[in-house]
Formats: structure tokens, C-alpha cells, sequence
């Protein structure tokens, strides 16, 4: 019963509390590579974003309006990116939770 905590990895607190079978460093190890896969996927997305031309996007005239796939696409990526950075920001708190226990986050 105690390694059914390595299914749920993003489940929070159970990458700290694993009843024994890994040792918090190794959460955070694990919470710190899923860090770097969402802040990749974080530059990808600004690189897409960039790509689509925020230029037109956001200051271009109502004359020439932007194709609808490109704000369709922008849609998306806005989305996606407060989603990615929402997404770090509870990996932080959840390699702080599990390096230092004691910082005052519930568990």
C-alpha cells in the first residue's frame, strides 16, 4: 500500500509523505526535472508566441486585422503559458515543501 504513492507524483503531499519508499531529495529531484520539462515548454511556447508576431497582434491597425488562425493560435498560447507558469510555481512550492519541511506549508 505505501508504493501506491508513486502513482500519484503531482498529487500534493504525497511526494513528501511517501510512507518510506523514496527519500524527499528524491522527490524534489523528480518535482525539479518536471520544473525544467514545463520551462522548456515555457520557452517554446514564448518562442511560437513570438514567431506569430505580437507586433500584429496587438498594435497593428483595424484595417489589417490578423488571420483568425493567428489569433485562434494566440488564444492558445495564452492560455498555455498561465498554465505553465501556474504549473512552476506549484512545483517550487512542492520541492520546497519536500527539501524543507518545516516551511510552513501544510502537510
Amino acid at each position: 500500500m505505501q508504493s501506491s504513492a508513486a502513482v500519484w507524483t503531482f498529487l500534493y503531499p504525497l511526494p513528501r509523505l511517501s510512507g518510506g519508499v523514496w527519500e524527499p531529495g528524491a522527490a524534489a529531484l523528480h518535482a525539479r526535472g518536471l520544473l525544467l520539462v514545463g520551462v522548456g515548454l515555457l520557452l517554446l511556447h514564448l518562442d511560437v508566441a513570438r514567431a506569430l508576431g505580437w507586433p500584429q497582434l496587438f498594435g497593428g491597425s483595424a484595417d489589417d486585422p490578423p488571420p483568425p488562425v493567428v489569433v485562434a493560435s494566440a488564444v492558445v498560447l495564452i492560455v498555455n503559458v498561465l498554465g505553465l507558469v501556474s504549473g512552476a510555481s506549484i512545483l517550487t512550492m512542492t520541492i520546497v515543501n519536500a527539501l524543507v519541511p518545516s516551511s510552513g506549508a501544510a502537510g
